[in-house]
């Protein structure tokens, strides 16, 4: 990703994070706070309707108490000298006044309706409905579920008080006002106009039924309200509004519609106490909250054009830096290849940060260059002395491996002639005692020189592998034997067993690899030798066992000596890696050149039990038919 990218989308994450994650937390706050606050004009409106309602109510009883006081002669008085036409046409004025009862009837103190404003059911007994039965009995009442009146045709409220008998404080009748449910009805669309067109208004009695409904009014008086959880939440509150907002219905799309309730009691009012009848009123948030989400659109388009400004004043901000910055970096992308003749374009306005940095890369760029001169000058020198050591190595070893031969041929000789004499005196059993040093050493010195040539052809790339096909075991257990001969010589008490797969060895047991057979024979000779340089008293064991799974033949030469040195384990396999006082340290790079040449791997480790160490290297297998081991094995 070019900087100038990176420098733009840091800039826009930290103006986005100033602009969007302020603005989203005070858009939330502040539609949390007008969606409360609608909320409360909601309940304050159900409030105020249920206080009209209680007030409406208030006016009725207060207008049958002044009926009913007995100091209104008018109605109250049972002599002849206010006949019951005169009152009955007095109840009319107050009704014409009032505008607000359906009939005015009076009833003698039997429950029969002797007058009536409106001239209906004249002489109909009604003794035995509460509103008679209890006003007879000295009590003012009122209904508190509308009845319907069959004779006025609708539905209407009852209320009813005693007309006493001034002359012997007595009940002598009972005063019936007829309150038409239609007035109640005014009041609920007066509030439904105030709170939303769309609002669903219900006024239901304290067991749910309903009273009043603005969406269905063939339900009125003729169905239960129930499941509504607004109505328990109100029943179980001591306050007289509660709000709940619930799923409800679903819109085109399948999705749930949400709700907002607000559920308001009656309060009452002075003498009356109510009916404890609840408003509920339920208005679909989306159309309740219209105006939080305008502004939230409005203000998410403001936003948005914020947003856009920004972005755009970044884009220009990030290029006027990004610009010289991918100049400079073109520029070291040249010098990293190599091209030291380019030149920095060093900033010729301002004194800021990448003027200096353009300044600097110059100065850096006229030093490497100049460095890099020196440094080629030197590698060619080096060169040519790296090559003249080669070549001096190369000779010195061809010059020192030339006479080891003769000396060694010659010294044979020499023993014969000495073995050949009549006589074995102890002058000639110390003549044959020096010929052995001269052999040993010249052995010795021999040994270093072919080490010195092949790590002269390894590393000069001319490593060259004779490959044949060849049973491994029958080689590793030569070497064995071979090695178990020296041993003899040495007069060391030293035990070497050669095993294939953890058991001793068999002859019909084979492995065929195909590699350059000497030089394996060099490695196992190496690792063999070493074995037995660094272990005076002990065991030695050569392992030769199968992976199967990465085809490959593992050779384990293991000892009972001294152990490596755990300061030289992490270079054990570099030149000139020893801490013996015999050899110079190139048998295991050796060793180790060989294997890999062969595709194997070389390692070496302590023993667990601290005594000696165990060095293992593998060889793939040739063939898939590649080993045969007899059926006991």
């Amino acid at each position: 990703m070019q900087i100038r990218s990176k420098l733009f989308i840091i800039m826009i994450s930290l103006v986005t994070a100033a602009i969007i994650v302020p603005s989203v937390i005070a858009l939330n706050t502040f539609t949390r706070s007008l969606e409360a606050e609608i909320t409360e004009e909601l309940k304050i409106s159900a409030l105020n309707a249920m206080d009209k309602l209680s007030r409406l109510m208030f006016e009725r009883l207060a207008d049958l108490r002044f009926l009913t006081y007995p100091n209104n002669t008018i109605i109250t008085n049972s002599s002849d000298s206010i006949s019951l036409g005169e009152k009955v046409e007095y109840l009319r004025q107050i009704e014409r006044a009032n505008k607000a009862y359906a009939s005015i009837s009076i009833y003698n103190a039997s429950g029969i309706k002797i007058g009536d404003t409106r001239s209906i059911d004249i002489g109909v007994n009604d003794s035995g409905e509460p509103f008679f039965r209890n006003a007879i009995n000295g009590s003012y009442y009122y209904d508190s579920v509308p009845a319907y009146s069959r004779s006025l045709g609708q539905y209407v409220i009852q209320f009813s008080g005693p007309l006493y008998d001034v002359s012997n404080n007595q009940s002598g009748g009972v005063l019936v006002l007829k309150f038409p449910l239609n007035k109640i009805n005014e009041i609920m669309v007066e509030a439904s106009g105030t709170i939303s067109s769309d609002a669903n208004i219900e006024l239901v009695s304290t067991d749910g039924l309903m009273i009043y409904s603005n969406n269905d009014p063939k339900s009125v008086l003729q169905k239960k309200v129930t499941g509504l959880e607004i109505l328990d939440k109100l029943h179980n509150s001591t306050n007289r509004v509660e709000s709940d907002i619930s799923a409800v219905g679903s819109g085109p799309g399948g999705e749930s519609m949400n709700t907002i309730f607000i559920g308001s009691r009656e309060p009452g009012f002075l003498d009356y106490r109510g009916n404890n009848w609840s408003l509920i009123l339920g208005v679909g948030t989306e159309d309740a909250f219209r105006s939080v989400s305008s502004l939230r659109a409005q203000f998410i388009i403001v936003a948005a054009i914020i947003l856009s400004i920004s972005t755009f004043l970044v884009f220009l901000f990030a290029r006027s830096i990004s610009r010289p910055i991918i100049k400079l970096k073109d520029v070291t992308n040249e010098v990293s290849k190599g091209n030291l003749g380019i030149k920095v374009d060093i900033q010729k306005s301002g004194g800021d940060e990448l003027k200096q940095l353009s300044s600097s890369l110059e100065n850096m760029r006229q030093t490497i260059l100049s460095r890099t001169q020196e440094v080629l000058r030197a590698n060619e020198d080096l060169k040519i002395k790296d090559r003249l050591k080669d070549e001096f190595i190369n000779v010195a070893a061809h010059e020192l491996r030339t006479p080891i031969q003769p000396i060694l041929g010659l010294c044979e000789v020499l023993r014969s002639k000495i073995r050949k004499g009549s006589t074995r005196s102890p002058k000639s059993e110390e003549e044959e005692q020096l010929l052995d040093i001269i052999v040993k050493n010249a052995k010795r010195l021999r040994g270093v020189a072919q080490e010195i040539l092949d790590v002269t052809r390894i590393e000069s790339k001319g490593f060259d592998l004779n490959l044949e096909t060849f049973d491994l075991v029958t080689l590793l257990s030569n070497s064995v034997t071979d090695t178990r001969e020296e041993i003899s010589k040495l007069e060391r008490n030293i035990n070497i067993t050669f095993e294939f797969e953890g058991k001793l060895e068999k002859e019909t047991s084979t492995i065929l690899v195909t590699a350059d057979k000497d030089k394996i024979t060099q490695v196992i000779s190496n690792l063999l030798g070493n074995a037995v340089k660094f272990t005076k008293d002990g065991s030695i064991s050569a392992n030769v066992s199968l992976n199967k799974e990465r085809n490959e033949v593992i050779i384990c030469i293991k000892d009972t000596g001294q152990g490596i040195d755990p300061t030289i384990i992490p270079h054990l396999f570099t030149k000139f890696s020893s801490k013996s006082f015999e050899g110079i340290g190139l048998g295991l790079f050796i060793a180790k050149n060989i294997v890999q040449a062969h595709g194997g791997r070389i390692w070496a480790e302590n023993n667990p039990d601290g005594v000696g160490a165990v060095f293992f290297f593998t060889l793939p297998i040739s063939g898939s038919k590649s080993f045969t081991i007899d059926d006991e094995s």
